[in-house]
């Protein structure tokens, strides 16, 4: 649990201070000026950033923000500025939103900045938090918790390392050796630091780390500071091949197959950095198969021991929740809502479950309620069954406007071919060819992503990606027919919102079945949620007939596509597997395409630009494509 920091001052009145720490948060001449000092000017900026694709600041203390708000107002007032700029930050005691609205009050000339920030700004629970600003050319990824093990979970190539925190004799922990040498791994050659501090022990730790250190002239009253640089770069670990994407010299260029929702991110993911992609679809139009429902549901979910699942979900539901906003403020029509959603208890060792994890976790309300029944009828207009959670925030969206969006922000570098099956792909000359029905090849590309559920197997035909189809049905139901009030509700079956005169149900398992007895059988299930609704038994319904995608442990297959045409033999963690050249996926969604399919666009783009990941090492672990064969090859 993640303990929120208080707005506490020092006597003085106005310098911000931490009793846990007994510790201010900046020198007496102000944040942003130490900022600038300190930080900025220690580590060479604006200088070193200037004509880059890319530069990317990792700080240890995020505090209040000014040195991240100082660094992104130098950034957007340089001309020269990198075309995108990415920060990192560990923080074990943040600040709330609204302490961090006060606080920044005393910063008029942030003003913009802080509001976008705070529109944004997380809940305040363990583990990554992507944050995309300034239409996406910079992206602040906060990193709530310890700060060794939090760095342990980084994967990226730093630029410039801000040393701060609280004073080291009074944080001994945020600066010591396993810390700075967690720093250094994420060193390049180039990567430089700064830090207030001159203190030895701090001294003589970086440099046993691995870093080379000076003292220059201090910031304020302070007579030195320290700044350094990389000066030997961490070993490489033994891979057996693994090579950087070969991209073309010049304009970057991809293909993708699919243009369901994950296809369409992914698209307009790249498009975003500038990338040339083209997009293969085999049927008649966008958005069809998984991806073809009215409406979807889009939350989080939790679970006691915060698995991959919970912490993937959490992750995915707040990406997808930015993009869904930023599409908005570009006025891009698609078809969403935040209303809230109620998720009702199977039965009642579930229910008391999921009023045992509410309480443990202690998340803020806005993010997961417990409710029960009684509490519930006062929300839904109806008694529900039995008790759950309530989720605020909880999206709804209709998938085929949201891949339509996707098109239209990335319209300028997006092609798109629908009705064009894709039979076969082969890799030749550092290029990857993409063969039709008729055996002619009709694209060639060094990137290929496959996002095109199980039809991919045809294409790559690999028994350790263990990917399986489940015959859904799901059922329109005119919006009319249950009270209009009534918010989206899941449990052993699900109801959403309305649009377009329709609300969804759904999602009945199909077996060779007639449509009217799944589209009952979903109807029944309604009922059992919620039991006081009116019986719906209206000739205006249809249901639909869908293939759910799922892999063998119900986590997506996102990233780098290994290969089977090597040894094997010394491969014993994910990072020493082979991988084929050019060759990505975003496959085995399940019943959480919309949760996770911006998530996984967000990592492959990132993947693909060498830019930092915005999920923990072990979650990427968790979805690797290659943990199959991996857990394969360690049974022997």
């Amino acid at each position: 649990m993640i303990q929120a920091a208080q707005l506490e001052y020092a006597s003085d009145g106005t310098t911000l201070y931490s009793s846990r720490f007994n510790d201010v948060y900046h020198a007496a001449h102000g944040a942003k000026a130490q900022a600038l000092s300190v930080f900025l000017a220690g580590n060479q900026l604006p200088q070193r950033w200037q004509n880059k694709d890319s530069f990317t600041i990792i700080e240890t203390g995020f505090g209040q923000g000014i040195s991240f708000l100082t660094t992104w107002q130098a950034w957007r007032n340089d001309a020269r500025r990198s075309a995108r700029l990415h920060f990192l930050s560990v923080e074990q005691f943040p600040f709330s939103r609204d302490d961090l609205a006060k606080l920044h009050r005393h910063y008029p000339e942030f003003a913009t900045l802080s509001t976008e920030l705070l529109q944004h700004w997380p809940h305040l629970t363990p583990g990554f938090h992507r944050i995309y600003l300034d239409n996406g050319c910079v992206t602040l990824t906060l990193l709530f918790g310890d700060a060794l093990p939090m760095l342990h979970e980084v994967v990226a190539k730093v630029d410039a390392i801000y040393l701060d925190g609280f004073s080291p004799s009074k944080n001994p922990e945020m600066w010591c050796l396993p810390v700075f040498k967690a720093l250094w791994r994420l060193c390049k050659a180039e990567t430089t630091l700064a830090t207030y501090t001159v203190s030895g022990h701090v001294r003589r730790e970086l440099t046993e780390a691995g870093f080379a250190v000076q003292k220059v002239a201090g910031f304020a009253n302070k007579r030195q500071m320290l700044v350094g640089h990389c000066a030997r770069l961490p070993r490489a670990p033994r891979i057996i091949r693994q090579r950087a994407p070969e991209v073309c010299s010049g304009e970057q260029s991809a293909i993708v197959i699919g243009a369901g929702m994950a296809g369409c991110a992914i698209a307009a993911s790249l498009a975003r950095r500038d990338w040339q992609v083209q997009i293969f679809e085999a049927e008649s139009e966008i958005a069809q198969k998984a991806s073809g429902n009215h409406i979807g549901l889009c939350h989080p979910t939790f679970s006691m021991d915060d698995n991959a699942l919970a912490r993937l979900s959490r992750q995915g539901f707040a990406i997808t929740r930015q993009h869904l906003l930023q599409l908005h403020c570009e006025n891009t029509p698609v078809q969403f809502g935040l209303a809230g959603q109620f998720q009702i208890a199977k039965d009642d060792a579930q229910e008391m479950l999921m009023q045992e994890i509410v309480a443990s976790l202690q998340y803020p309300p806005t993010m997961v309620q417990y409710l029960n029944a009684d509490e519930a009828q006062l929300q839904l207009g109806t008694r529900p069954a039995r008790g759950g959670w309530w989720f605020a925030e909880a999206a709804w969206l209709n998938p085929r406007s949201l891949c339509e969006g996707y098109l239209q922000q990335g319209h300028s570098n997006i092609s798109l071919q629908i009705n064009t099956p894709i039979a076969a792909i082969k890799y030749e000359t550092g290029m990857w060819h993409v063969y039709d029905e008729k055996n002619d090849c009709i694209a060639q590309s060094p990137i290929l992503i496959l996002a095109n559920a199980t039809a991919a197997l045809q294409l790559w035909p690999d028994q350790y990606l263990p990917l399986s189809e489940s015959w859904r049905a799901v059922t329109q139901i005119p919006a009319d027919t249950v009270p209009s009030a009534l918010p989206s509700c899941a449990g052993s079956s699900y109801l959403t919102a309305e649009w377009n005169g329709f609300r969804s149900l759904g999602a009945a398992p199909y077996l060779e079945d007639s449509a009217g007895t799944t589209q009952n059988a979903n109807l029944a299930s309604l009922q059992r949620m919620l039991p006081e609704l009116p019986a719906i038994n209206d000739y205006r319904s249809y249901t639909r007939i869908c293939a759910r995608p799922n892999s063998l442990d119900r986590l997506p297959l996102i990233g780098q596509l290994h290969t089977m045409n090597e040894d094997l033999k010394s491969v014993h963690q994910l990072y020493q597997m082979p991988r084929e050249d050019g060759l990505y996926c975003a496959l085995g969604f399940g019943s959480r395409g919309i949760t996770w399919h911006a998530l996984a666009a967000e990592i492959i783009a990132a993947q693909l630009n060498h830019e930092p990941m915005p999920i923990e090492r072990s979650l990427l672990n968790a979805i690797d494509p290659a943990r199959f064969l991996l857990r394969t090859l360690r049974k022997g």
